[in-house]
């Protein structure tokens, strides 16, 4: 599985064979994405993305691969507002 932010050409996430394969990841996400291993037997291949930023808004594109076939998907991530946490005393 592959996902890739296409207005700029970045590598966002990849896992292939049971790992993940961050060797050519784009530094703007490097130590922000991470799989369910566990769940990608069962079709689920979420991605988490954390801290997300304004600057992660775009069209990204989801590729899969099995033995016998492939799929791809858009994902297309809005960002709106800030969420800030408050402490309270």
């Amino acid at each position: 599985m592959e996902l890739l932010s296409v207005s700029r050409d970045l590598l966002v996430h990849a896992f292939q064979y049971g790992t993940d394969h961050l060797k050519k990841q784009a530094e703007t996400f490097r130590g922000r994405t991470s799989l369910f291993p566990e769940q990608i037997s069962r079709g689920n291949a979420s991605l988490q993305l954390s801290h997300v930023k304004e600057s992660d808004q775009g069209s990204y594109l989801c590729q899969t691969f099995t033995s016998n076939s492939g799929a791809k998907t858009w994902v297309h991530l809005r960002v709106k507002g800030k969420n800030t946490l408050r402490r309270t005393h």
